[in-house]
């Protein structure tokens, strides 16, 4: 009886070996640009969200002290008076560029026109500059265009 289980245990075992190491995946120069442009994109909307949220606590775990926060909010105020609120954006473009990732995004803001009969809307481009070190990829910095 236990030579029978040997036998059948020893010809479990390439069986076994094949389905394990069928389970690894190897990731492509392709995969792993997608990921990371992905990883981007949401550090991207976050800070945009953060801005347009007035949230300062949300922005600074994403850009960490890239701005002081009476800066931020002071740009935060000029931005909502000069264009109104932010109501979304969409990325648009990365740029090929050495060293660093700049990706373009389109923002949209809407407030009241001047007399405060209609709304107005526009789209402004925004810049995201990153760049990656030994911890992982950092804000370097961003501005609207």
């Amino acid at each position: 009886m236990n030579e029978i289980r040997q036998k059948i245990l020893r010809a479990m075992i390439p069986f076994l070996l094949l389905v394990g190491m069928s389970a690894c995946k190897t990731v492509t120069p392709e995969e792993q640009q997608a990921a990371e442009a992905e990883e981007l994109r949401k550090m991207c909307a976050e800070v945009l969200n953060a801005i347009g949220e007035n949230d300062y606590k949300s922005f600074r775990s994403v850009c960490g002290d890239l701005i002081p926060e009476n800066e931020f909010r002071a740009a935060h105020n000029n931005m909502k008076q000069q264009f109104g609120e932010l109501t979304g954006f969409r990325h648009m473009t990365s740029l090929r560029t050495p060293m660093v990732q700049n990706d373009v995004w389109v923002v949209t803001f809407r407030r009241k026109s001047t007399n405060g009969d209609a709304d107005v809307t526009q789209d402004l481009l925004f810049r995201f500059v990153t760049g990656e070190d030994a911890d992982g990829w950092k804000v370097i910095g961003f501005a609207f265009l």
